[in-house]
């Protein structure tokens, strides 16, 4: 008999306050292209045809009242055609929040794919590429080569080598696990007092396989109030205004 799909679900984090940010809204919330930048993030899993459901990891006032706009967002899912959401409060630090992820998940969920709420130009073959060597037993990490020369600075910026960068990659997310890798992982975690909140790093640790998925384009992290014109101009170039 032929096998069946392995029930994949999405954990997207949006729980952190924005320090580096500035302004008094998380940058999360901030406003992009006529819509709060995590809409965008949201909506590109929603609507993943191979995703069953996605867990929101929200700052934990906003899940007793999370945003208006969570209601009209939805997507050709996994389950029955509508993905199926799960909020959950977040912790105090990232590693924190993915625990709180996992154990919110049902069952069935065997794949995790972990992905940052402030990467809004996450694409579907971004998706797809990290969960497709998930379902082989590994880890993935999305990511891509590293262009530019690398020094090596002190404290008073005096250069004190430049380093190779033949074999190093920029890690970006999303990053695809088999479910019982990363929860291994942050048990161990837990319990040793380990805090890393990357969870291809504490995979990679605790001697789990991890693998690099090249991106397949622009997935930039929203970080400081700039990059917010970046990533407006390449969600307008997608057309992507009334997804």
């Amino acid at each position: 008999m032929p096998q069946a799909p392995t029930e994949a679900w999405a954990v997207v984090l949006a729980a952190g306050r924005g320090t580096r940010f500035g302004g008094g809204t998380p940058k999360q919330f901030a406003q992009v292209a006529g819509r709060p930048l995590l809409w965008w993030t949201f909506h590109a899993f929603a609507r993943h045809p191979e995703l069953a459901g996605l867990a929101l990891v929200l700052p934990p006032d906003m899940v007793k009242a999370p945003p208006a706009w969570l209601a009209s967002v939805g997507g050709a899912g996994g389950a029955g055609g509508t993905v199926r959401l799960t909020l959950v409060a977040g912790g105090a630090e990232r590693g924190d929040s993915v625990w709180a992820a996992l154990q919110a998940l049902p069952a069935s969920a065997v794949v995790v794919v972990v992905h940052d709420g402030v990467r809004p130009c996450v694409t579907p073959v971004m998706i797809s590429a990290s969960l497709a060597r998930a379902r082989e037993g590994v880890g993935a990490v999305l990511g891509r080569p590293v262009a530019d020369t690398l020094k090596e600075v002190g404290d008073s910026l005096e250069v004190r080598r430049t380093v190779a960068r033949a074999g190093l990659w920029c890690a970006e997310t999303p990053q695809a696990f088999p479910r019982a890798m990363l929860e291994r992982a942050y048990r161990r975690a837990r319990e040793e007092g380990v805090a890393e909140g990357d969870c291809a790093a504490l995979c990679e640790r605790y001697g789990e396989r991890v693998v690099m998925v090249r991106a397949d384009g622009p997935n930039p992290k929203v970080t400081g109030a700039d990059d917010l014109a970046l990533v407006e101009a390449w969600l307008a170039r997608q057309g992507s205004g009334g997804a």
